[in-house]
């Protein structure tokens, strides 16, 4: 598959407008009120809904889902199942709905099925599901192409730019993998700008920008990058999540760099943190894990992967970064059944992230 390096977003103030009798409802986050009327326009970072006093804009970044007025039933449940997180049976239905021949000349119900597709298709690749990284990664950049003004615009142009990332992990050659990651760092780009609208966003965007300069080796970079993402402006669960997980990366790049002091902050992080956010604690084992590497304390960073790999399961990029590490560690402390085991378990469930195309790239 070849990816277009570039990727175009529009992102003027123009709008597209239909003129529809159906009702849509437009729900929010943190439980406001929502919105019924009748979508009119759209762009990256708002829609426009018009009611019977007049027309009310809502940011983009406020918005939970739309429920459409019109489209067929199938359309309508594959939507909600999307948004229910079960992709594999949203395709499913979408799949029917086209060989039902459902039609819709509504854009925004089009650009709607078409994110769940795409989405969903990037969701299923990423966990090890029935959809190859590559098939996902073009239509997920379709997407970005074909419906730069839509409100899922920027949500799309991360997931993009998180495929980018991946696939470059297939490479041992570096020009090719910088390639991969000069269209991320493109994907990128207008998340990195619209801190003043999608302050979540902007905070992820600089968390993989992060990610990214570390896979270049860029390590001051890679500072500079997980330091933005704990912008103290941007407030929030999710905020408040990503910075903590910046926290860590940043305490990993610092501890890679020869920094004495990056393994005790990092216990200090975890032993602060309560609660069962296994996302953040993967995320701060591996980073110790890292660094206790770097200090030449193979056991230490053996147990540190080992806690990410068996307490804090769930998301595949911390997974497969574990096992990836757990496979050289269990080698290199006489344990070959165990490394063989963890390398079989990166191959089979993590095949589509980026650790798991790197271990198959490096035989």
């Amino acid at each position: 598959m070849k990816l277009k390096i570039a990727v175009s977003f529009l992102f003027a103030t123009a709008f597209v407008a239909h003129a529809y009798s159906q009702t849509d409802q437009v729900d929010r986050t943190g439980g406001a009120r929502p919105v019924r009327g009748q979508i009119i326009q759209e762009s990256p970072t708002a829609v426009v809904v018009k009611l019977s006093n007049g027309n009310q804009t809502i940011d983009a970044k406020e918005i939970r889902r739309v429920n459409f007025g019109d489209g067929s039933n199938l359309q309508k449940k594959a939507i909600s199942d999307f948004y229910a997180g079960n992709y594999n049976n949203c395709l499913d239905l979408l799949d029917r709905s086209e060989q039902s021949n459902d039609k819709t000349t509504n854009p925004f119900l089009k650009a709607e099925l078409a994110f769940c597709r795409a989405m969903s298709m990037c969701r299923e690749a990423m966990s090890g599901g029935n959809v190859s990284l590559d098939n996902a990664g073009q239509k997920i950049y379709e997407f970005t192409t074909n419906h730069s003004k839509s409100f899922h615009a920027i949500p799309a142009s991360q997931m993009f730019a998180e495929v980018c990332i991946i696939k470059s992990g297939a490479f041992r050659d570096k020009t090719k993998r910088d390639e991969w990651l000069k269209r991320a760092k493109t994907a990128l780009k207008p998340l990195l700008e619209a801190k003043n609208t999608w302050g979540e966003r902007y905070l992820s965007a600089n968390l993989l920008m992060g990610r990214i300069a570390a896979i270049e080796n860029n390590n001051d970079q890679a500072i500079q990058y997980f330091t933005a993402a704990q912008d103290d402006s941007i407030t929030g669960k999710a905020a408040t999540q990503i910075k903590q997980i910046a926290r860590c990366r940043t305490w990993q790049i610092k501890g890679q760099k020869g920094d004495a002091n990056a393994i005790k902050e990092l216990k200090k992080i975890i032993n602060n943190e309560s609660g069962d956010d296994k996302l953040f604690f993967s995320n701060a084992y591996n980073a110790l894990g890292h660094c206790y590497l770097k200090a030449g304390d193979k056991k230490s960073a053996l147990l540190q992967f080992l806690h990410t790999q068996l307490l804090y399961t769930g998301n595949p990029n911390t997974q497969s970064e574990a096992l990836y590490y757990l496979t050289q560690l269990w080698n290199q402390t006489n344990h070959p059944d165990r490394a063989g085991q963890a390398q079989q378990a990166l191959r089979n469930s993590y095949q589509n992230t980026y650790y798991g195309l790197r271990s198959v790239a490096a035989n």
